[in-house]
């Protein structure tokens, strides 16, 4: 949004170094505050009701995306806290922020991933470390007549339809020892799990 007029852009360019601030004056922050309906509104749309609830004399936590100096915008997670004089007064506001860009990054990534995981046309199935089937994919239950609750916790040779030698399961053993996985077609048995 753009400011209403060069004053409102003069305040909300100080309210961005005051956010910066890890130590903020009360004061300061009550003179930026003075703001006409509509500015108002503007604001606390843009994380004034961060500083309204902090005036107010309440903790404030979140995530935001923030601006660098270099302009480049990052998330950080703030933990922001009022502090007050002997007589209960705030003065000032202590902060303690977190860049959290990379975890955002990865987060999406996830997210990502699982769609992936979701939509695609394959069946995936994917097995902790002693052989037990810990999650399948939709594709899996659809080709194989299998649910996901069917196979959890089950070792993948409930699906041997005896159609295959026992080379063609070394080489498949041998592609996920050396490659983590395998990929290609295989006959399975039909169902029998109750």
């Amino acid at each position: 949004m753009t400011p209403a007029n060069d004053s409102t852009a003069s305040r909300m360019r100080s309210l961005y170094a005051l956010h910066r601030s890890l130590s903020v004056s009360i004061t300061a922050i009550q003179s930026r505050l003075r703001l006409s309906g509509t500015n108002r509104l503007r604001y606390a749309l843009h994380g004034g009701q961060r500083w309204m609830s902090l005036l107010a004399g309440k903790e404030w936590r979140g995530m935001f995306h923030n601006r660098r100096k270099d302009g480049s915008i990052y998330w950080e997670s703030a933990s922001i806290s009022p502090l007050r004089d002997e007589r209960g007064n705030i003065t000032h506001f202590i902060a303690v922020k977190e860049d959290i860009t990379a975890q955002k990054r990865a987060e999406d990534q996830l997210r990502m991933n699982a769609t992936v995981f979701d939509t695609t046309a394959e069946g995936i199935m994917v097995t902790d470390e002693e052989n037990r089937i810990k999650t399948v994919n939709p594709a899996f239950s659809r080709i194989t007549g299998y649910s996901q609750e069917d196979v959890l916790g089950h070792m993948p040779n409930i699906l041997s339809s005896g159609r295959h030698s026992k080379s063609f399961y070394e080489k498949l053993w041998e592609s996920v020892l050396q490659k983590g996985y395998w990929s290609g077609e295989i006959w399975t048995s039909e169902s029998s799990i109750s």
